[in-house]
């Protein structure tokens, strides 16, 4: 809660646990971050602000402000130097390499801009609310997307306010308002005649690709699991558990939150894990240690990845349609397009949600907003399972639907019996006996 000072003296507020002091100049109202969390502190901070506040002529208010705002220091308010000054300020977040490297090229752009359009404005504090909704404006009519836009201001909102110390700086959301989210074209799941085609391509001799093999082990690798690419491409063998014959890693998307997944490993997988465990002699290190350097490199994996798509004749991207600020094209299949899939089979066969959720590393709800695209024919089954209902003269009958036929039923178990057993390999002479009168 605010406490009242005398007249003339300010106001000491406390927002966000630090203290800040409101105060008039003339017909001005100002607010300055104390930089402290005790109020007998802040106490102090004010009343050294406002020493001459007494002061006979407007002319000396504004010397002493001048001198005054050592609080905020001058140097480290510079706009030219907010960069150093944000990534040395231990109260800012704990962002990764990555994170700050797009919040410095979104500080740099604004930079850029303002000493092209204000080259007056040298302190973060000389940034207006009307110029930096003139730069918003810019960034949205350049058409970028509306989560590039949002990054963008929430990225520069947060250097203000480590640097001033002031959470309702210039880039807050009651001056600069976050854009709606808006629906693009999703990746596309992929059919089972799809995957067979994907997979088996790689046996194609006209399929040029760098690290074929190991190619071939991450597409198994992200249809059979669902991992993203960087999960799949950084996959180390101490994650591979043969005997409890599961995967068991922390994505690195729920690494913060330290958010561990366990998959289970199809038996598909298994083929291509343990043909790449003896071409390689070990089970040290990354699983696909070419692909990881080149993906940790930066380079070409994601043009062997499409190369894959474009060669089995799938389009990679589409053109959106209306007038989206996307001016690239939308991606339509890619890798992730392997992980949408993992999921629509695993739902289309009756695996609950938690556990998918559990599998997966997603929440509940991001599931089934954009994992599980059921097909009509799959929703179909799925109702013509229900009962039937038809009216009677004394109340409601209740008909089950047929069951499927048993001899067919005992058909289908019997084949998917033996697959099992011809894909686990290396079978003792119990299971090959087993196998031969499954196969009379």
């Amino acid at each position: 809660m605010g406490k009242r000072r005398s007249k003339g003296q300010g106001h000491i507020f406390k927002r966000g646990g630090v203290y800040y002091l409101q105060y008039d100049i003339g017909e001005s109202r100002k607010v300055i971050s104390l930089k402290c969390r005790d109020f007998r502190s802040a106490e102090e901070k004010a009343g050294e602000f406002l020493k001459p506040i007494d002061a006979r002529t407007k002319a000396q208010i504004a010397v002493h402000i001048a001198e005054a705002r050592g609080l905020l220091n001058d140097r480290k308010a510079r706009l030219s130097s907010a960069w150093e000054n944000y990534t040395r300020d231990p109260s800012r977040p704990n962002s990764s390499p990555g994170t700050l490297k797009n919040y410095k090229r979104s500080l740099e752009k604004f930079t850029s801009w303002t000493n092209e359009h204000y080259p007056q404005a040298v302190l973060l504090n000389d940034i207006t609310v009307d110029m930096a909704k003139e730069y918003a404006r810019k960034l949205w009519a350049d058409g970028i997307s509306w989560n590039t836009f949002n990054h963008h201001v929430k990225a520069l909102h947060l250097i203000f306010r480590i640097v001033l110390g002031f959470r309702d700086n210039v880039w807050c959301r009651d001056n600069i308002k976050r854009k709606e989210k808006i629906r693009m074209t999703a990746r596309q799941a992929l059919t089972e005649e799809e995957v067979e085609k994907l997979l088996n391509s790689f046996d194609d001799p006209a399929l040029s690709i760098p690290f074929k093999e190991e190619m071939r082990l991450l597409f198994n690798i992200g249809m059979w699991t669902g991992l993203r690419l960087a999960d799949a491409a950084l996959l180390k063998w101490d994650s591979v558990r043969f005997k409890q014959n599961v995967i068991r890693l922390i994505p690195v998307k729920t690494r913060k939150i330290q958010r561990e997944v366990e998959i289970p490993i199809h038996p598909m997988l298994s083929r291509e894990l343990k043909k790449a465990e003896q071409r390689d002699g070990g089970t040290d290190g990354f699983v696909m240690p070419n692909l990881a350097r080149l993906y940790q490199e930066k380079s070409s994996i994601r043009y062997g990845i499409m190369k894959v798509f474009t060669h089995n004749g799938f389009e990679t991207t589409v053109e959106v349609s209306g007038k989206g600020q996307r001016l690239r094209k939308a991606n339509q299949y890619g890798f992730h397009s392997l992980r949408h899939t993992f999921a629509t089979f695993a739902a289309s066969r009756g695996v609950p949600v938690m556990i998918l959720s559990q599998v997966m590393g997603d929440d509940v709800k991001t599931l089934q907003d954009y994992y599980t695209h059921l097909t009509h024919e799959v929703k179909g089954k799925i109702f013509a399972a229900l009962p039937m209902i038809s009216s009677a003269e004394d109340g409601i009958v209740v008909k089950e639907q047929p069951s499927e036929n048993p001899e067919s039923l005992l058909k289908s178990r019997l084949s998917r019996a033996v697959e099992l057993i011809k894909s686990s390999g290396n079978l003792t002479e119990k299971e090959q006996e087993i196998l031969k009168i499954l196969t009379a």
